[in-house]
């Protein structure tokens, strides 16, 4: 193999953008096999393609107009575990072809809405929810708030840039249902129930320094000391959580507070329970 090609691969790709002297060069070897193609005129050593960091190299080689976007960019970002190793969800202001495992859509972007992640571009996290919001509804705000990859605000502000898209009513729509910042769509309902049922005071994910050591309370009455949590399986299904969650507990009540768990098949219940806590401590219902 030419040195040139064989040293510039050895690292990543080789572009034939950059290298235009041996671009026949490259497409000769990727026949012969001992080149791979990962994207038109991008070529890694065979392999190369199953592997996502150099599937990323070879976006950043082959246009600085392409961004990463959707789960792309949430797995960059700030939810690893939405990426999908099979697709990139690419966008870019010209138009291209669909392949080579890219999803790819023609969508101009505004510039304060990007950033980069391992040299690539890609959507902030509060322009990924939005993007999101179509697949995976209002969980996926609230998997932002729990991570605390960005604020309901910069989500708002996000809206706000990308005007007259598809979907930008039921994005409007579930902001507004989050107010309140949850974390878990069972949190959503309890904001939703307690609201509904003329309860105010509370404070969503309420620090509380309790002990000597800072915790966060799902809803919370600070002037009451009242604590109520919604205990929904997926953030609190481990041995791990089940015993940092108690002893969290401990904690507040050792500091003077009333806690109260609620589960998906108790959650009926939280208005009335709320109202006998708070009546306890001498606020009227």
């Amino acid at each position: 193999m030419d040195p040139e090609i064989a040293a510039a691969v050895r690292d990543g790709v080789v572009t034939a953008k950059l290298t235009p002297r041996k671009a026949r060069a490259l497409n000769a070897y990727a026949c012969r096999g001992q080149l791979e193609r990962v994207l038109p005129g991008v070529y890694g050593l065979p392999g190369a393609a199953s592997s996502i960091h150099t599937r990323l190299q070879a976006v950043r080689a082959y246009g600085d107009d392409l961004t990463l976007v959707r789960r792309s960019a949430a797995a960059l970002t700030f939810w690893p575990e939405v990426g999908d190793d099979d697709e990139l969800h690419i966008a870019c202001p010209r138009k291209l072809t669909p392949g080579y495992g890219l999803a790819v859509e023609q969508r101009l972007i505004p510039p304060e809405l990007l950033t980069r992640r391992e040299g690539v571009l890609c959507t902030v996290p509060e322009l990924t929810v939005l993007d999101l919001i179509p697949e995976f509804g209002g969980d996926v705000i609230q998997e932002a708030l729990r991570r605390r990859a960005c604020t309901l605000k910069q989500m708002r502000r996000a809206l706000a840039l990308t005007p007259r898209r598809r979907f930008n009513r039921l994005r409007r729509d579930l902001l507004d249902q989050s107010r309140d910042s949850p974390w878990s769509a069972l949190e959503l309902r309890a904001h939703a129930a307690l609201r509904e049922a003329g309860i105010t005071g509370w404070i969503s994910n309420l620090p509380v320094t309790a002990c000597g050591r800072r915790h966060y309370v799902d809803a919370g009455f600070r002037k009451e000391m009242v604590a109520l949590e919604i205990d929904g399986y997926e953030f609190h299904g481990s041995r791990e959580s089940f015993h940092r969650d108690r002893a969290r507990d401990i904690d507040l009540m050792r500091a003077g507070w009333l806690v109260a768990h609620f589960t998906e098949k108790t959650l009926p219940s939280l208005v009335d329970t709320t109202r006998a806590l708070l009546a306890q401590r001498g606020r009227p219902t």
